[in-house]
């Protein structure tokens, strides 16, 4: 069929890009998102209806949400406004990268890593300078201080824990970063519940520094969209004024305010997820046609010399999805599995197996 006119008129950029589309979200074991294994409680869920409830639906809500901000700065130590809220932490990273890096800057980020930066800077016109992980999917810190005095770029991006890999950034080697270079650096911390701790101390001494958090993953509210970025109030001012305005409802803002009330519950289920991990690390191990990583978040990464695609298919063929990894020579073979609850992680393990034996 002809292209239209009216087709045409969109940027050749976009009409480049690849759709975003579900993959059977009805499978019988759904490991292919980095989700949270478990639901928001129900109670939880109440709770955040009744308070919803109470609030004027007529009205635009706050364009700076002042409880949920106060209960941010409570959280993290952090004043509020320093503090900068969105409809998911993607919304603030388009915002970041609108900010700093459109038409025409430089985004240095390493790969393989989260594609959504890789999307970003091709909609909104910045240059990606990707710095690759070595060959046992770890960060090469001397690296990425050598990349960025090489091509000066307007935004260093890293992803820690790194999404798909699960490695971490030693902190030596960020603060190394943070020293040599004083534009801005954005560490997404989306997993960060999951690993050892956060970059929060290192805000008190780097004012280029941003950390870029979510309720997606460790407080089980994918579905909500409610996102945060922390930095020097100045910068976060600045960023703010790249976001659209009334982008996080009331229903959002109540969900994540009941999510910090109920902190120690929700924290309680992230220990088990990362207890399971460790679990689903070892008997990976133990299998001698899989290479298996070192993971900080919550999923795990693992290759299948020779078998990749084939695997990945035998597992969705039985009701398991996990996600394929495409786009770099490190992610030959490879695929995501996020960690589920212990009855999803043995089934993902037996299923494995058949797949395996499909030979």
């Amino acid at each position: 069929m002809t292209t239209n006119a009216a087709v045409e008129r969109i940027r050749q950029t976009v009409r480049a890009l690849s759709g975003y589309y579900d993959v059977n979200p009805d499978a019988d074991v759904k490991l292919d998102q980095n989700e949270n294994a478990y639901d928001f409680p129900e109670p939880l869920k109440r709770e955040t209806f009744e308070h919803a409830a109470a609030v004027h639906w007529e009205r635009y809500h706050e364009v700076r949400p002042a409880a949920l901000l106060d209960g941010l700065a409570a959280l993290t130590g952090w004043p509020a406004d320093g503090l900068l809220v969105g409809n998911g932490s993607n919304e603030l990273l388009h915002a970041t990268i609108l900010a700093s890096a459109a038409v025409g800057g430089r985004v240095l980020t390493v790969q393989p890593s989260f594609p959504l930066y890789d999307r970003l800077c091709r909609l909104l016109g910045a240059e990606l300078v990707g710095v690759p992980l070595d060959a046992r999917l770890a960060f090469d810190s001397d690296l990425i201080r050598r990349e960025i005095a090489r091509t000066e770029p307007s935004l260093v991006v890293i992803c820690n824990p790194n999404n798909p890999t699960g490695s971490v950034i030693a902190p030596d080697g960020l603060e190394a970063i943070l020293d040599d270079y004083k534009g801005i650096v954005l560490v997404d911390e989306a997993y960060y519940e999951f690993s050892d701790g956060s970059f929060r101390a290192f805000l008190d001494r780097h004012d280029n520094l941003l950390l870029l958090r979510t309720f997606s993953k460790a407080m089980s509210l994918a579905g909500i969209r409610v996102g945060y970025l922390l930095g020097a109030p100045t910068l976060v001012g600045e960023i703010s004024k790249a976001k659209l305005p009334f982008t996080l409802n009331p229903l959002s803002c109540q969900a994540a305010l009941t999510a910090l009330r109920h902190q120690p519950a929700l924290q309680s289920r992230v220990d088990t997820i990362v207890t399971e991990r460790e679990r689903l690390i070892a008997a990976l191990g133990k299998r001698t046609a899989i290479d298996v990583y070192p993971s900080a978040a919550n999923f795990v990464f693992i290759r299948v010399p020779g078998h990749g695609d084939r695997t990945v298919a035998g597992l969705a063929d039985r009701g398991v999805l996990v996600r394929r990894l495409r786009g770099h020579p490190l992610l030959a073979d490879s695929m995501r599995v996020t960690v589920g609850t212990p009855e999803q992680n043995d089934r993902f393990l037996a299923t494995l197996d058949a797949a395996l034996a499909d030979g």
